[in-house]
């Protein structure tokens, strides 16, 4: 699809879709729904980034290429064996655009992939922690009790070393149900800082400590109304103005 042209819902974009996109990093604004397919959906964006699909302006073109390169991609990708790589669904395109679209206007919700929707990774959980044998991706931690750091996306989360622990060994990695918002109040006293990297200092998230999941959505509904008052008073402001200068 050129930048300039209208998109399957038939909306004229004006926008360069080659443009780079500013990902959204906050978790909490996955819906849980979407957690199950968030690791195959990365692995997906890493196939259309090894095809050099990444700002390629000549990857925008339309339902038929989008319908294709899924196919391909699950027929000759997808382990079905493997938990971590699902068949992915136009759904799935038309979820991660909307959860990056809250953070980047720019993006566009038309359910193809092109050179913008090729951008559009998850944020995934990395849990810190020393391995037995830091040579293997599946030794478990070092037998430590109390939380380790975890980071997901902008905010930071403690999980508890045994479930590390429990689902390493199997070669997995544990549901993120079992990831917890870090509560200095809470967690310090346990919390295995040893293994703490700088960025778990950079991360600004004292307003989210505080808050749960429905206070999270409740603000941000709070600010949706805020903005569309304003929206509609500029409109007012707008005719008002027009008014008076048709009318001297």
């Amino acid at each position: 699809m050129d930048p300039n042209t209208s998109n399957i819902f038939g909306v004229k974009s004006g926008i360069n879709l080659t443009d780079i996109v500013n990902l959204n990093q906050n978790p909490f604004d996955i819906p849980k729904i979407v957690y199950p397919i968030v690791t195959s959906w990365n692995a997906f964006q890493k196939y259309l980034q090894n095809n050099d699909l990444v700002r390629n302006p000549s990857f925008n073109k339309n339902q038929i290429d989008t319908t294709k390169i899924i196919n391909n991609y699950n027929d000759s990708i997808v382990d079905t064996t493997n938990p971590y790589t699902q068949k992915i669904t136009q759904t799935d395109i038309i979820a991660a655009q909307t959860f990056h679209k809250i953070n980047d206007s720019k993006v566009q919700i038309d359910g193809w992939v092109g050179s913008q929707t090729s951008q559009l990774k998850y944020p995934k959980p990395i849990t810190f922690y020393s391995s037995i044998d830091p040579k293997s991706k599946n030794s478990p931690p070092v037998s430590v009790k109390g939380w380790l750091p975890t980071i997901w996306g902008n905010k930071r989360f403690v999980v508890d070393a045994q479930v590390i622990t429990d689902y390493v060994k199997k070669g997995l990695y544990p549901p993120y149900s079992f990831l917890i918002l870090y509560d200095e109040n809470t967690h310090k006293d346990t919390l295995q800082t040893s293994f703490i990297p700088k960025e778990w200092y950079t991360l600004g998230q004292n307003v989210e400590v505080a808050k749960n999941a429905i206070q999270v959505d409740l603000q941000r509904e709070v600010d949706n109304v805020k903005s569309n008052v304003n929206k509609t008073i500029t409109n007012i402001k707008v005719r008002i103005n027009s008014t008076i200068a048709s009318n001297p």
